[in-house]
C-alpha cells in the first residue's frame, strides 16, 4: 500500500494524469507492474516490439538512435517522466533504445491497458492524442541546434484548422474564376481563355502548396531548459525565438470564439523584456499544463540538488560514510556534431569567421558584408590597372606613357588604400563569447571604438533570424540577445543558429556554476554551525579556546 501511495504522488506530479482524481490514480497504480532495472541495463532495442509504456519511478533512463550517422542521443528522462511511446501508435516499432543510466524503478502499462485508460478517460485520450503528434515530430525531425543534455518534451505546430481562412481566397479562385474562364473558353474558343485558365489553374494549386508547405516549417518546442518558437518561411525567411525556463514570469492564453470551438490558440509567455508566442496551436490548455510542469519541475530538481549537497555535508562532518558516488551517474556530454565539406562552411573557415582561443569564441561578420564593403575599390582597381595596359599596349594614347604610369601609381595607392580601410574595418567588428560575458566590438580605423558588453547571467532571451534569400543560401543572419531593456546584436554572423546555440550554451553552464557557488557558500556556513553544535553537545572546547586558556592560566 505504501509503494501504491508512493507511486500516486508521483502520478500527481504528472500534467498528463492532471486533474484526475486520487482514487483512478490509485486504480492505474493497481493495475500496472513494476520493473527494477540496474545500472547499464536495455530497457528496450531500437527495432523491437513496442508493447509497454513506462513511468519512471526513481532513477535516469537514456534514449539513444542509430542513424546512418551513428549513434545519436536523443536526452535524459528522470523521475515522473514517460517513455515508449510507440505503444501510442498502431504498429510501430521502436524508434529508439531505452536504458538505464541509473537504478531505476519502472511503472509498466502493456498497450491494452494504455487503451483501456483512454477510453475510460476521455482527458487521457486528449492528452495521448497531443503527446502523440509531438512524439511523430519528434522522430521525424532533427534539431542540430539542441544543446547537450538537452532533452525535447514537446514539438508543435499550429492547428491544422489555422489553415482555413489562409486557404479561404486560393479556394475561391479555384471554384468561381477557373470554371468561369473554362466557360467562356468553351464559348468562345479564344486561346487567351485557355491560357488564362491555365494560368489561374496553376497559381491557385502553387499558392495553396506554398501555404500548406509554409505551416509545416513553423514549430513551437518545450524542452527542459527552454521554451522556443521556430518559423521558417520557405525561401524567403528563417528565425527561431526562445526563452529560458527560469526567464519566464507567466504565460497565458489567448482564443478567439473559433479557436475555442476547435480547441486552438495562442500560448503567450511573458518575460521581463516582452513576449513570447507560440501561435495558434492546439489543445493550448494542455500544454500550459506542460509547460507550467516543466518550470515547477526545474525549480524542484535545483532544490533536490541542493538537499543532497546538504546531506552530503551533513554525512561528512559526522563521519558516515558516503554511498557509491559513481551510482550517480553523471550527463553525459553530447558530441557536437561538425558539418565540413560545404563551401558556405569552406568560407567561412578561409575567411576565420568563427574563431576559438582558450575557450573564448570570436565571431566576425560574414565575408558577404566584406564583398559589399570591397566592391567598387575593387572594380576601380581592376579599371586602373585595365587601363594601364592599354596604354603599354598602345591601345590608349590619349596621355603619354610617363603620365599615365603616374596616374595610374596614383589611383592604385588611392583605391588600393581605400581597399585596405574597408577590409580592416570589417575586420575589427567582433563579437566575443566568454564563460562570463557577451562583449560587442565596433572598431573604425583610425576612429572611435565603441565596446558592448553584457554578463551571461542577466540574458533574458536570445533570437535569430536569416531574413532573405541570400541569408538563407549563404547561412548568415543576425543574432539578438535582450539583456534587461537594453540589447546586443551579433550581426550578420555565419551560422546564427550554432551562434545561438553556443550562447545559450554558455549561459546555462554559467548559471549552473553560479547556483553551484551559492550552494557551496550555504554548505561552508552549515558546516561551521554543525561543527558548533557537535561540540557544544560533545563538551568538546575548540583548540584556539584551549591554546587561549593556556595563555590566561600562564599569564595568571
Amino acid at each position: 500500500m505504501t509503494d501504491e501511495i508512493s507511486t500516486v504522488q508521483i502520478l500527481q506530479q504528472m500534467p498528463l494524469f492532471h486533474d484526475l482524481s486520487e482514487a483512478q490514480m490509485m486504480s492505474m497504480a493497481e493495475s500496472s507492474s513494476r520493473l527494477v532495472l540496474s545500472r547499464g541495463e536495455l530497457i528496450y532495442e531500437q527495432g523491437s516490439q513496442a508493447d509497454s509504456f513506462y513511468i519512471i519511478l526513481s532513477g535516469r533512463v537514456q534514449l539513444t538512435r542509430v542513424t546512418s550517422q551513428g549513434d545519436e542521443t536523443l536526452g535524459s528522462l528522470d523521475e515522473g517522466d514517460y517513455f515508449g511511446l510507440e505503444t501510442l501508435e498502431e504498429e510501430m516499432l521502436r524508434q529508439s533504445n531505452a536504458s538505464a543510466l541509473t537504478e531505476v524503478i519502472l511503472l509498466v502499462f502493456d498497450s491494452a491497458r494504455i487503451k483501456e485508460f483512454a477510453d475510460r478517460y476521455p482527458v487521457l485520450q486528449k492528452r495521448f492524442l497531443l503527446i502523440r503528434r509531438s512524439f511523430r515530430h519528434f522522430i521525424n525531425l532533427t534539431f542540430p541546434w539542441i544543446a547537450p543534455r538537452e532533452t525535447i518534451y514537446y514539438i508543435g505546430r499550429r492547428s491544422g484548422y489555422y489553415l482555413i481562412p489562409r486557404l479561404i481566397l486560393p479556394t475561391l479562385i479555384t471554384f468561381i474564376l477557373l470554371p468561369l474562364w473554362i466557360y467562356l473558353y468553351a464559348t468562345l474558343h479564344l486561346m487567351i481563355f485557355f491560357i488564362i485558365t491555365l494560368v489561374t489553374a496553376l497559381v491557385s494549386v502553387g499558392w495553396v502548396a506554398w501555404v500548406v508547405f509554409d505551416w509545416s516549417n513553423d514549430y513551437s518546442i518545450i524542452t527542459s531548459r527552454r521554451v522556443l518558437f521556430q518559423e521558417k518561411i520557405a525561401l524567403i525567411y528563417d528565425s527561431r525565438q526562445e526563452v529560458p525556463l527560469d526567464a519566464i514570469l507567466a504565460d497565458d492564453i489567448t482564443t478567439s470564439q473559433i479557436g475555442r470551438w476547435l480547441d486552438y490558440g495562442d500560448l503567450i509567455i511573458r518575460t521581463f523584456t516582452g513576449a513570447l508566442t507560440l501561435p495558434g496551436i492546439a489543445m493550448p490548455a494542455e500544454v500550459k499544463i506542460l509547460l507550467d510542469n516543466r518550470r515547477d519541475r526545474a525549480r524542484l530538481h535545483a532544490q533536490r540538488n541542493k538537499t543532497q549537497n546538504i546531506r552530503h555535508t551533513i554525512r561528512q562532518h559526522i563521519g558516515l560514510d558516503e554511498q557509491d558516488q559513481a551510482a550517480q551517474t553523471a550527463e553525459q556530454e553530447v558530441p557536437k556534431t561538425i558539418h565540413s565539406g560545404t563551401l558556405p562552411n569552406a568560407l567561412s573557415d578561409l575567411f576565420m569567421l568563427r574563431t576559438e582561443v582558450n575557450g573564448v569564441i570570436t565571431y566576425r561578420t560574414h565575408w558577404f558584408m566584406l564583398l559589399g564593403k570591397v566592391i567598387l575599390p575593387t572594380l576601380l582597381l581592376f579599371l586602373t590597372l585595365t587601363l594601364l595596359i592599354l596604354r603599354l599596349v598602345n591601345v590608349f594614347t590619349l596621355l603619354t606613357l610617363s603620365s599615365t604610369v603616374l596616374l595610374c601609381l596614383l589611383l592604385l595607392l588611392t583605391f588600393g588604400a581605400w581597399w585596405l580601410y574597408q577590409y580592416i574595418d570589417w575586420r575589427n567588428d567582433r563579437y566575443i563569447i566568454s564563460d562570463k560575458e557577451l562583449i560587442d566590438i565596433y572598431k573604425r580605423p583610425l576612429g572611435v571604438e565603441q565596446k558592448r558588453t553584457a554578463p551571461l547571467e542577466n540574458i533574458l532571451s536570445i533570437d535569430y533570424e536569416r531574413p532573405n534569400l541570400i541569408h538563407l543560401i549563404l547561412n548568415f543572419g543576425t543574432v539578438f540577445i535582450r539583456v534587461g531593456e537594453a540589447s546586443l546584436t551579433f550581426n550578420n554572423v555565419f551560422n546564427p543558429s550554432e551562434v545561438q546555440r553556443e550562447i545559450f550554451e554558455r549561459l546555462y553552464n554559467k548559471k549552473l556554476q553560479k547556483q553551484k557557488q551559492e550552494d557551496d557558500n550555504d554548505q561552508r556556513r552549515l558546516a561551521e554551525w554543525l561543527e558548533i553544535y557537535h561540540q557544544e553537545t560533545t563538551g568538546q572546547t575548540p583548540a584556539d579556546d584551549e591554546d587561549l586558556d593556556d595563555e590566561e592560566e600562564e599569564n595568571e
